[in-house]
């Protein structure tokens, strides 16, 4: 096709889902998760 395109955007590239909504939300969330079940690992042995 042989066309050239460029990319504009005034804050990180990736916008709110990526770098501060949905994704990071999950990050936290799983580490969260992870933290209880090393808390609780005792009781299963």
């Amino acid at each position: 096709m042989g066309k050239k395109t460029a990319i504009v955007e005034a804050n990180h590239l990736g916008g709110i889902c990526l770098n501060w909504g949905c994704i990071p939300t999950k990050a936290l969330l799983k580490n969260a998760e992870v933290f209880e079940l090393v808390q609780n690992a005792k009781k299963y042995g």
